[in-house]
């Protein structure tokens, strides 16, 4: 659980308990009711908007654990990959004069100016790659499908929020069939499935870093 008060944490639960309450709001938000014929399909879109803030919450915040768990983070290939090289001297100087002002690592401190989206997954992949060696396809061993429907729904995400809740319909299924998939509570709900089975992949992939330094 995390509690907030006047822009600043006070209390901070792990990234993957985070994760499991983001699941249990969206199981909560389906325990509603409402006359209204498109309810189901609005309680769909909005559980998809925040199960992709849960994976990048996740993400961010795992992958910032490993340094204060013990695991060091190679800063160095962090910065070849998500600093433009023209600009690559001066911001890495900038980035460590930054982290020693603010007494963190270079690594908080590259994330917390949000240089790595980890709402994208190739900047997610690449960032838990170059940093920690972390190789999604290797490590992860998760199928083709289930990633490029991750991907899918961290896209629809984008759609809903940027176009409507009220008119956003999913990609066409990815089985091939080119079915037109309605947002549902069966539809969040094998999203969910989707997004758990890669974050819970995810976190053993992570804890197994402290097998390999041990």
């Amino acid at each position: 659980m995390n509690i907030i008060e006047d822009d600043n944490k006070i209390l901070d639960g792990t990234a993957i308990q985070t994760w499991d309450e983001t699941i249990k709001s969206i199981e909560i938000l389906f325990r509603g009711r409402s006359d209204e014929d498109i309810f189901e399909f609005i309680c769909a879109n909005l559980a998809i908007v925040i199960l992709v803030t849960g994976f990048e919450s996740y993400c961010k915040q795992r992958f910032l654990e490993l340094e204060d768990e013990g695991i060091k983070p190679n800063f160095d290939e962090l910065v070849h990959k998500f600093i433009p090289k023209i600009e690559l001297v001066d911001l890495k100087k900038i980035i460590i004069d930054r982290a020693c002002d603010n007494g963190i690592s270079p690594t908080k401190q590259l994330v917390n100016e949000d240089r790595i989206n980890f709402q994208n997954y190739d900047n997610c992949k690449t960032a838990f790659k170059k940093a920690y060696g972390i190789n999604f396809g290797d490590d992860l061993k998760l199928v083709n499908t289930l990633i490029e429907q991750l991907k899918n729904l961290l896209s629809y995400r984008h759609k809903i929020v940027h176009v409507s809740p009220l008119k956003a319909m999913p990609n066409l299924d990815t089985n091939g069939d080119n079915e037109i998939i309605f947002p549902s509570k069966d539809y969040a709900t094998k999203a969910m499935k989707i997004m758990s089975e890669f974050i819970h992949a995810l976190h053993s992939a992570t804890l197994a870093l402290h097998l390999k330094n041990s």
